[in-house]
Parts: C-alpha cells; sequence; structure tokens
C-alpha cells in the first residue's frame, strides 16, 4: 500500500513538472541567444534572401568564435518568407509567440516588413529589416528598425546628383514597379526631379511578374525623353532593359540601387553596358568578408550581404555593450542607446524614428563590372 502512494505521489510530481513545462514553452537554453531570420529564401525574390542568408552565418560564426554575446552562443531561427507580405506576417507570429526569441531581423522588401511590423510592435519583439527602405517603416513603432537608409534619400540623390549633375540630363520617362517600395521610390524621385527642373514626360507602373514590356515603352518613347528611370527589382530591370535595346531605343538608363547587383549583370549581358545606378557600398574583391562569402556561397555578395552583415553585427555589438538582462526590451533599449557601431558599410546610428540616412556612390556598368564614378559627399 505505502509503494503504492509513493508510486502515486511520484507519478503526480512528473504529471506536473510535464505540464509546468508545456505551459511555458519548454524549458529554455540560458547559454544561448536566439534571433529570428525572415528571408525570401526561394520565389521572385529569392536571390536576395540567399544573400542574407550566407552573410548572417558568417557574421554569425565570426561572433560566436569571438566569445557570443555576453560568453553566449548566437543562434538563428531561419524561416523562408518566400517574398510574400502574407507570409512574412505569418512567420511573424511565430516568432513572436517562441518567448526564446529576443529579436528578428528581416524580411526584405518594404511591402513584407509593412505588414510583419505591426505583429512585432504588439508583442513587442524588435524587428530590423536590413533592406526596408519606405520612410513609413521604422515610425510604425519603437521596436520596428531599419539599417538600409531612407528610400527618399536615394531618390532624392538620385535626381539630384545622378541625373542632373553627373548625366546633366533634362527630362526623363519612368517605368516603376506596383508596391510599396516602388510606388514611394519613385514619388519621391519624382518630387525631387519637379523641384530642380528635370521634366517627366511620361509614367507607367508596371506589376510584379510581368514579362512583356514592349507596348508601354514604345509609349515612353513617344514622349522623346533623354533618358528612361527604372525602379525595378534586378530581374524584371534587366528583362526591360534587354526589350530597350532589341526596339532599337538609345536612351540613358538609369536603375534603383536594387538592381545594382551581379545576378543582374548576368541577366542583362552586354546589354547593360552604360546603365547608370546609385549604391551606398560597393565591395572591394580583396576584403576578408568578400573572400569567406563568395567561398561559402559559391557566388560574390552584393550589397545587400553587406546590409545583413554590418546589421547581425551591429545587434550583437549593442547588446555586448548593455549591462541589462537579454530581454525583448532591453534589445530595443541597446539598439536606441548605442551610438559607436561602425562596420564594413559604415556608421549606424539610429534616429528616433529608429532608421538611418546614407550617402550614395554613382556607378556605371563598364566592360561587364560595377565601376564606382564618385565619392561619398559628391
Amino acid at each position: 500500500m505505502k509503494k503504492s502512494i509513493a508510486f502515486i505521489l511520484v507519478l503526480a510530481m512528473c504529471i506536473g513538472a510535464f505540464a509546468t513545462g508545456c505551459a511555458s514553452g519548454g524549458k529554455e537554453d540560458s547559454s544561448v541567444i536566439k534571433v529570428g531570420l525572415s528571408m525570401p529564401l526561394t520565389g521572385n525574390m529569392a536571390e536576395y534572401g540567399q544573400q542574407f542568408q550566407v552573410a548572417a552565418q558568417i557574421a554569425r560564426d565570426e561572433i560566436n568564435a569571438n566569445g557570443g554575446i555576453h560568453g553566449k552562443t548566437l543562434e538563428f531561427v531561419e524561416m523562408d518568407s518566400q517574398g510574400d507580405a502574407q507570409q512574412t506576417a505569418d512567420i511573424a507570429r511565430e516568432f513572436c509567440d517562441n518567448a526564446e526569441i529576443v529579436a528578428v531581423i528581416g524580411d526584405f522588401s518594404s511591402s513584407s516588413c509593412m505588414a510583419a511590423a505591426p505583429i512585432y510592435q504588439e508583442n513587442a519583439l524588435v524587428q530590423i529589416s536590413p533592406t526596408a527602405s519606405h520612410a513609413d517603416f521604422a515610425p510604425m513603432g519603437d521596436y520596428i528598425f531599419s539599417t538600409v537608409g531612407i528610400m527618399s534619400s536615394e531618390s532624392y540623390f538620385m535626381a539630384e546628383k545622378t541625373m542632373q549633375k553627373y548625366l546633366e540630363l533634362e527630362s526623363c520617362a519612368a517605368l516603376y514597379l506596383n508596391s510599396d517600395w516602388g510606388v514611394y521610390g519613385f514619388d519621391c524621385f519624382e518630387e525631387k526631379a519637379t523641384e530642380i527642373g528635370i521634366e517627366i514626360t511620361a509614367k507607367e507602373l508596371f506589376v510584379e511578374g510581368e514579362t512583356d514590356f514592349t507596348s508601354v515603352l514604345s509609349k515612353l518613347r513617344q514622349t522623346d525623353p533623354q533618358s528612361l528611370v527604372l525602379y525595378a527589382q534586378y530581374n524584371e530591370a534587366a528583362t526591360i532593359i534587354k526589350q530597350v535595346k532589341q526596339m532599337g531605343w538609345d536612351v540613358p538608363i538609369v536603375i534603383a540601387g536594387a538592381s545594382c547587383t551581379d545576378q543582374f549583370l548576368e541577366l542583362c549581358r552586354e546589354d547593360a553596358e552604360g546603365v547608370v545606378s546609385q549604391v551606398p557600398y560597393l565591395f572591394d574583391s580583396e576584403m576578408a568578408f568578400y573572400k569567406s562569402f563568395e567561398e561559402k556561397a559559391g557566388f560574390p555578395p552584393t550589397v545587400f550581404a553587406a546590409y545583413m552583415y554590418d546589421t547581425v553585427y551591429m545587434l550583437a555589438e549593442a547588446l555586448n555593450h548593455s549591462d541589462a538582462e537579454i530581454t525583448r526590451e532591453s534589445v530595443k533599449d541597446a539598439l536606441m542607446s548605442y551610438k559607436d557601431f561602425s562596420g564594413i558599410m559604415g556608421a549606424i546610428v539610429f534616429s528616433e524614428d529608429g532608421d538611418i540616412i546614407r550617402e550614395e556612390l554613382i556607378c556605371v556598368v563598364e566592360n561587364g563590372a560595377w565601376v564606382r564614378k564618385t565619392d561619398y559627399g559628391y
């Protein structure tokens, strides 16, 4: 009888312990710091997500090899958003429900990031996008950050510095993607162009996945612009430019920095010659990160890899300089208070809204490669 009672008591204690573990989501590992990564590893934006993934893993491995974060190992929980806003929002809910995740880095596009931001803000979980440049993204909450630099800055630079000062152009036609990023970027460009006297002879939207641009290009050409401006991702920009060349339209082409990638060059090939863009950074192929990335990935890094690499390091360094216990709230406070970070792309200091402003470089395709034409402060 005594053995039966003892067995029942032990069984009850085990059940109670199991129930407690389930209710708390299981025992957390105090030796690790978990960060969620949301990125498009498949779909139309997979090239960007793959740049994110490899760069983040390189940064993580280097950070852990140098002592981690307060002696703890940095770990990632990686999820594929497919570049889809709804999928990104679903990932946000999953990350928010995981009590072990103290911050999230991602996603890629402004549309996806803005779909997820209210969920992260409501659950007090930091979301840092390396590439969401829409000016309305970071101000969506005090847990929302962007390290790319606001889109309006690049668009103003494109109009005033790239087109008016460098190319000495007085008019353009424009073709831009019908997305939060494309519409906002072009709106900012149009605002600055109008202000400084560049005439926009015609403007047209296109939708993601579109492949035949001949009709709309003919329409733009009829307005006799001095140049063509594209707000498009690299694959669509390459398609548009090839069709421009096929129709025999000899016109200077200026593209948004999102298309300034090696993948654009591979798709566009000889038709890319002379295309002009602007980016905050161009790699030196001799630098350590470039070599590490190419060895691990099998392809060279783009500016988007640099954004992610610096973002991971900035998060780790801010936490290492914070004396507070690492919680979701302390992560947010650490990011806002840390002012001394300088990565491979320079300094990152957040404004009150949680975003930054970056300087731009003008680059041109020459002999199949992006060539830097100006210095910072041009």
